[in-house]
């Protein structure tokens, strides 16, 4: 179960503002689970358990609670665990923190000052926590998707009912399948798990309001309709592209130049593209399914050491093609993905 660490003290304000941040997780069925205000060498194994456990952790903060070494001690504690991809959300509640010398201030606030909440600023404490909220809806919106919005079948991904702003493909599936997504106004913001390998036609067809795609390290394919009608911002290049997948583009003057940060290459990206050079970026992955089928005009190509997949027939109907040159090992599927011609590994 996905749960919050808050951590806190017993004492106002630290307290009511605590109180009502678990009425507020509580409302979006997240839950929450305190520390009881121990300090940081008194905790039990079973705190620590619980610590390590936690989606995402929340520090509420006011002069009552933590000195200047005792900060430094528990965040500590809290970012060691962000190897794991979980969230730390640090909340100081008045200026006390503001008057340390500034590298306490910076370690324990970091660039996030957004999230200082100074209470003699407002009428009351309810006005407070609403700024909080503000900050914690977006935060935290992708850890309440309730698990019975996604229709999984056999690790497809093949429906998403829900109407949550931010929506956080669970760690179970491989592959996004057609229409997943499509006509969804409400989705601003999705992040693709590192085991999506696959991405379908159409998947997120009309969901205008979507503007935000994180992850998609482990996409090997994604088809070029997948964000069609989308607010998905592609870049500026003459790539089409979305975060590190290339979907197509023009060459110039008979070169293709796949541009830096790209990832994965879409299936049938570029084909029939007129081409006879590419010059592809270090750092791609993955090359799908069909990518350059049709291309006539290639004559050689050479790939970064960083390249791990080439899809099946990447390469096929590539007449003029008769050598592929790797800097790093060959893929075990590069012998279905082009005709009859000479491979070799370079150092």
């Amino acid at each position: 179960m996905k749960y919050a660490f808050i951590s806190h003290r017993n004492k106002e304000p630290d307290l009511g503002i605590t109180n009502r941040l678990y009425d507020y997780l509580s409302s979006k069925k997240l839950a929450a689970w305190y520390d009881k205000g121990l300090h940081i060498g008194d905790w039990p194994k079973q705190i620590s358990e619980k610590l390590r456990g936690a989606s995402v952790y929340i520090l509420v903060a006011s002069k009552n609670s933590l000195t200047s070494e005792e900060v430094v001690d528990e965040i500590g504690m809290m970012r060691k665990q962000r190897e794991n991809n979980k969230k730390l959300l640090v909340f100081a509640i008045d200026d006390y923190y503001f008057n340390m010398e500034e590298s306490t201030a910076d370690y324990f606030l970091g660039s996030n000052r957004n999230q200082a909440v100074i209470l003699s600023n407002y009428k009351n404490e309810e006005e407070a926590f609403a700024t909080i909220v503000n900050y914690l809806r977006e935060e935290l919106e992708e850890l309440c998707n309730n698990p019975d919005d996604f229709i999984i079948k056999d690790k497809v991904l093949l429906s998403y009912k829900g109407q949550d702003m931010f929506v956080s493909i669970p760690d179970s599936v491989k592959e996004i399948g057609e229409y997943a997504f499509s006509g969804n106004t409400s989705v601003k913001k999705v992040r693709v798990p590192d085991s999506v390998e696959n991405i379908q036609r159409m998947a997120f067809m009309n969901c205008n309001a979507l503007t935000v795609i994180e992850g998609m390290e482990g996409v090997k394919a994604c088809d070029p309709s997948a964000f069609l009608g989308s607010g998905v911002v592609v870049n500026a290049d003459t790539n089409f592209s979305v975060c590190g997948v290339v979907f197509g583009g023009e060459p110039r003057e008979g070169v293709l130049t796949i541009p830096d940060g790209t990832k994965t290459i879409a299936a049938r990206a570029f084909v029939g593209c007129d081409v006879k050079k590419i010059v592809f970026s270090e750092g791609l992955k993955n090359i799908g399914t069909g990518a350059f089928k049709n291309c006539f005009g290639i004559t050689e190509v050479e790939f970064p050491s960083s390249l791990e997949h080439i899809g099946k027939n990447a390469f096929a109907n590539c007449y003029a093609l008769k050598k592929a040159t790797f800097r790093g090992k060959i893929p075990v599927q590069a012998t279905e993905a082009f005709d009859d011609i000479k491979m070799e590994e370079i150092g």
